[in-house]
């Protein structure tokens, strides 16, 4: 769309009456809006109501002359600088020419005029003030679009003296706009560091990037209550010649924003202290289950040592499933507990992968010809000797699919196959696969797996049992170790689950036998201490140790194994952790700083023993001085494990 046709409106002010009429006449050919005065006062009414593009002023008049009506119009708020040209009838000199300059005269025109020469002069006026006029009028637009912005926009100069705000900014102070012009920027921003503050300004240029932060504002900084949070983005304003003339802050309310993520945070906070409780409560309640599981498995495996009649072995053989099983389902829940706690370590170890293998299929050849199942395995020859990795997360998977493949087989085969999917010189990828001829798992059924508390329906746990956690730990388990896990089944025809697990190849496996084998220490006949506040815990592990050819002496509680310590030597004590007087882990630090005190004394190897199993107990254990851990309930092998780590 054009712009309106602009009419110039341009005073004319002569007290002769031909002189004014020729003069309006002619200026009126030039499309202006000619405004006549014929003295002084009558002009002076006039300027102080409208704007002029341009005054043309008879310098010798009656009762104010030009150069007095020229000095009072300047004072006008309307044209104080409104270019004035003077009308004279009389030699010129430099005086008059000085006085006019000085009063803010722009020209002189003789009479008699000359048309050409006063036309051409309006004409360039005329001109000017149309170029001032869009300035100003776009100047207009540009301050009306920034004063609607609902965006805080300020404008400062070189030295953080504000310039200019916005309507937003002075509605957040309740204040007037004046009201702020004027003042420090910082003196508004009460919590900007100033001299950071200042050297981000100093590095804009015109047209570069600008510089944002984040920060706080109190509209009353005596009432932390109005607390607004606002994205700060500070640009150089650029002049002609390239340098900067101010500077302009737009600030973006970013409270919502800002309350939202406090929100959520609290909420985070909230959601850990739940897990945190939550994890506490089943770390207790483990160590309440342990302490009588360990009892009953360990008197479950004494007992089979002696010779039963066969209804009694029956019983015993039993006791010890039933209490496994029951200890399964206590590990599974807390194995879930550590994954959703992130409290899982994954272990990069040096291990015998085909041994891991064939040892966990081996654990399954009784369920399995009991449930009239075949068990093969094939194991390729192609898998390295010694891998780096968790083989006790390795295992825990592999039992899982083992065991369901089995519970899930009313007869028929289970086959258990493994091998290299794909190596190079440093590392290989090894694809485990457990495949069953049993159930097998519907449409349905496929949707649930891999998932939480989930069976593939009803009528499987109704039948067999279970807590639905397995395959999500093993899903768990795989993923943290940089692999993955599936399934293909269809319903009464079997299924096929695998998992994929990538391994570094061990290239010092054959050195790190022949050490082992050349370090390995005489574990025979040891003394040992096993401090443990639970009798039937006690009877258990000195009745194992004492059948394993050690002597055992007991302590049952902290302090009375530190006493025991200080008044005898041993070569192992087992220790367990929560106890009455004194617990295992001040127990553990009062000997470590017995033996710093005592030079001569060789540092004794103390084994935690311990029904906790979740809150990374085996890290404490370690941090107190302990050389190992081993969780209740207490297992042969599992102490011969530690022996041949420690001894």
């Amino acid at each position: 769309m054009n712009e309106l046709q602009y009419f110039p409106k341009i005073l004319v002010v002569d007290d002769v009456r031909e002189n004014l009429l020729a003069v309006s006449s002619l200026i009126r050919a030039c499309n202006a809006q000619v405004i006549t005065a014929s003295s002084g006062t009558e002009a002076l009414e006039i300027v102080a109501e409208e704007k002029m593009a341009l005054c043309v002023l008879d310098v010798q008049m009656p009762e104010m002359d030009g150069y007095e009506l020229a000095a009072k119009i300047r004072e006008t708020e309307c044209n104080a600088h409104t270019p004035i040209i003077f009308l004279t009838a009389v030699h010129i000199d430099q005086i008059s020419i000085f006085k006019g300059y000085r009063t803010g005269a722009v020209d002189y025109i003789t009479k008699p005029i000359n048309k050409e020469i006063l036309l051409s002069k309006i004409r360039v006026f005329m001109k000017l003030e149309e170029v001032r006029s869009k300035l100003e009028r776009a100047e207009k637009r540009y301050e009306s679009i920034v004063h609607e912005q609902s965006d805080y926009i300020i404008r400062f100069d070189h030295n953080l003296t504000i310039t200019f705000v916005n309507s937003s900014m002075a509605k957040l102070f309740r204040s007037e706009y004046k009201n702020l012009e004027g003042i420090n920027l910082l003196d508004i921003f009460d919590d900007i560091e100033a001299e950071k503050y200042k050297s981000e300004v100093a590095k804009l240029s015109p047209g570069g990037k600008c510089f944002t932060f984040e920060h706080k504002l109190f509209k009353n900084p005596n009432q932390h209550t109005n607390q607004k949070w606002f994205l700060h983005k500070i640009t150089g304003i650029g002049n002609e010649y390239g340098s900067i003339d101010e500077y302009q802050v737009v600030l973006h309310d970013i409270t919502d924003r800002k309350t939202m993520e406090l929100q959520l945070i609290q909420e985070r906070k909230k959601a850990e202290a739940a897990t945190e409780s939550k994890s506490r409560f089943l770390a207790n309640m483990s160590h309440e289950i342990r302490t009588p599981m360990s009892a009953i498995i360990g008197m479950a495996d004494l007992l089979k040592e002696y010779e039963l009649p066969e209804d009694a072995k029956e019983s015993a053989d039993v006791i010890k499933i039933s209490a496994n099983n029951l200890l399964s389902l206590v590990n599974e829940i807390l194995d879930f507990s550590k994954i959703e706690a992130n409290q899982i370590d994954i272990e990069k170890i040096s291990f015998d992968l085909k041994e891991q293998i064939s040892d966990t299929v081996k654990v399954f050849k009784y369920s399995a010809t009991n449930h009239n199942i075949e068990l093969k395995s094939d194991i390729s020859e192609d898998i390295p000797a010694k891998v780096l990795g968790d083989p006790a997360r390795f295992r825990q998977i592999l039992n899982n699919l083992i065991g369901n493949a089995v519970k899930f087989t009313r007869q028929g085969t289970v086959e258990i196959r493994s091998y290299v999917e794909k190596e190079d010189e440093n590392s290989c990828i090894v694809r485990t696969t457990v495949s069953d001829n049993g159930i097998g798992i519907d449409a349905e059924g496929m949707k649930r797996l891999f998932k939480p508390f989930s069976q593939s329906s009803p009528e499987i746990r109704r039948k067999y049992g279970g807590t639905g956690l397995g395959l999500a730990i093993s899903k768990n388990l795989a993923e943290l170790m940089d692999g993955e896990i599936g399934a293909e089944s269809e319903l009464n025809k079997g299924s096929v689950f695998w998992f994929r697990l990538k391994f570094q190849k061990d290239q010092n496996q054959h050195q790190g036998r022949e050490i082992l084998n050349a370090t390995a220490p005489n574990k025979d006949a040891l003394k040992i201490l096993i401090v443990e506040d639970n009798i039937l815990n006690q009877k258990v592990a000195s009745a194992t140790m004492r059948k394993m050819g050690h002597s055992v002496e007991i302590a049952n509680n902290g302090k009375e194994g530190v006493e025991k310590f200080k008044s005898k030597n041993y070569d192992l004590i087992v220790m367990d952790i929560q106890m009455p007087v004194m617990n295992g882990l001040d127990a553990t630090k009062a000997i470590r700083q017995f033996e710093k005190e005592n030079e001569s004394r060789i540092p004794v190897k103390i084994v935690a023993l311990t029904a906790n199993a979740l809150l990374n107990d085996r890290d404490i254990c370690l941090s107190a001085g302990m050389d190992e851990y081993i969780s209740k309930p207490f297992r042969k092998e599992d102490f011969l494990r530690v022996l041949d780590i420690i001894m």
